[in-house]
């Protein structure tokens, strides 16, 4: 059993913590949806179906692993689109071909003095 709720503006406090079937504290707590919702679980994969509807159904080990493989891909290649937003004027051309080249290799320059951070 999980439950969403909906999350607080940062200036707030926290919603009280729900409980479970058995009257105990949820073991696991997600802040998702941009900080729009909390997620409770009592099991990580629980967890995981809140932001893949349908994970729980893939058939083996190797589906559940792909479509969580796709997840972080999709958050990383957003967020980095966020981190480069407005800023690219100021990165060098390898700085630039570096944020906005594929990911099939993650990038390791040794260095990074660019302003996206």
């Amino acid at each position: 059993m999980t439950m969403i709720i909906r999350n607080v503006a940062a200036a707030e406090s926290p919603p009280a913590a729900p409980v479970n079937a058995e009257g105990l504290p949820y073991r696991y707590e997600m802040i998702h949806a941009g900080d729009a919702l909390r997620g409770y679980a009592d099991e990580p994969a629980e967890l995981v179906e809140m932001l893949l509807p349908g994970y729980s159904e893939l058939p083996g080990d190797g589906d559940r692993a792909a479509a969580r493989l796709g997840l972080a891909l999709n958050v990383q290649v957003r967020l980095q689109a966020q981190l480069a937003v407005g800023r690219l004027g100021a990165c060098s051309e390898a700085e630039r071909a570096i944020l906005l080249g594929g990911r099939h290799e993650p990038p390791s320059p040794s260095r990074w003095t660019a302003p996206t951070l």
